[in-house]
């Protein structure tokens, strides 16, 4: 509430909790909640529902709404795009609640509408390897034509530093914006850890590098500007701060050159979730970054080859066989033949 006593607007309300967000968390998820709270923000004030009087029946009203929805692809909303409308709209009210903006949160208790997950697509080592090559290649006059319309200076700087950005993003399994963000201080290569900051989740982490990135990275800061700007880790040509959407757009170029076209940046996070999830769970919890379990179990996924190993190295079957063989090469106990053939006459009896 204000000093006033008045009530907050929906417009207020909204803007002092993405506030809060641009604040605390990074600028791609302060803009994820703006554009999820902002359908919620023109159908409640169309429908002269004031803040303080919302209540769980009108968000389920708005879901429904919602399903029956065009959206700019021109196909209907989906249930995963509803049910993150959902959560956008109980984080909203929780911090209003927090923040005494009104006495009571709405949704506390609200039961967010599920979502069929559509199954990941997780590239292979063969397949990201190719990827990972291609951001050399492509400054290479004799593999790609495009590469000769830049100085030859610029074609080793962008391969060498390209090439260990992406490498990067294999061996730590970031986010493409946590890897434009590190510091230099951040980055301990004597220790074998770099430090995260301002991640996603508003913490911290740390997390192991290996010694192949830590070349590559040394490789690379052999030709970095030496009167750079930034106190990132990554810099552009002229020593300042990298765009992730520029570097996209080149990541892009080099996935599409090696008939990738489905292999994105954050793809690469997968790839490295799942190689981790499979071998330990709760560490790749803490390397990912998850604050629940249930998050990193989603790359849990089995994969065929995945589930052959395990198999094999159970020996389900042949554990057995190995028993039975054990024994048939085992020394025959000695028995009384007098007695053996009195116990067989009995029998026959």
């Amino acid at each position: 509430m204000t000093n006033n006593s008045e009530p907050l607007t929906w417009e207020d309300a909204i803007q002092a909790f993405l506030d809060h967000k641009e604040a605390t968390l990074e600028d791609n998820t302060s803009k994820y909640y703006k554009s999820n709270l902002a359908g919620l923000r023109r159908w409640v004030e169309a429908q002269g529902i004031a803040l303080q009087d919302f209540q769980g029946r009108n968000m389920s009203a708005y879901l429904v709404m919602r399903k029956s929805m065009i959206g700019l692809r021109g196909t209907k909303i989906s249930d995963h795009t509803r049910h993150h409308d959902a959560v956008s709209a109980k984080v909203f009210f929780k911090f209003c609640h927090q923040e005494k903006i009104i006495p009571v949160d709405p949704l506390r208790d609200y039961q967010v509408p599920g979502f069929n997950r559509k199954k990941i697509r997780v590239p292979s080592k063969d397949e990201v390897s190719k990827v990972l090559t291609a951001m050399k290649d492509i400054w290479d006059p004799k593999k790609c034509k495009d590469a000769k319309y830049t100085k030859e200076s610029r074609r080793e700087y962008y391969a060498k530093r390209n090439f260990a950005i992406v490498a990067g993003l294999i061996t730590t399994g970031c986010r493409i914006s946590e890897m434009l963000n590190l510091l230099r201080d951040d980055y301990r290569p004597d220790e074998g850890f770099v430090v995260f900051r301002n991640t996603k989740t508003g913490d911290d982490r740390e997390v192991p590098i290996s010694e192949d990135w830590t070349q590559f990275v040394a490789e690379y800061l052999e030709l970095r500007p030496e009167n750079s700007e930034t106190n990132c880790l990554f810099a552009n040509r002229n020593g300042e701060d990298m765009a992730a959407r520029n570097f996209s757009d080149t990541f892009k170029y080099a996935a599409r050159f090696v008939g990738l076209e489905w292999i994105t940046l954050h793809t690469l996070r997968h790839y490295a979730a799942t190689q981790l999830a499979q071998r330990d769970i709760f560490a790749a919890k803490e390397i990912l970054g998850h604050h629940r379990i249930q998050t990193t179990m989603i790359y849990a996924h089995a994969q065929r080859e995945h589930v052959r190993q395990i198999h094999k190295e159970v020996g389900l079957l042949s554990g057995v066989i190995e028993a039975i063989e054990t024994a048939e090469t085992e020394k025959p106990i000695m028995v009384n033949k007098r007695s053996e053939k009195n116990r067989q006459r009995k029998i026959l009896i």
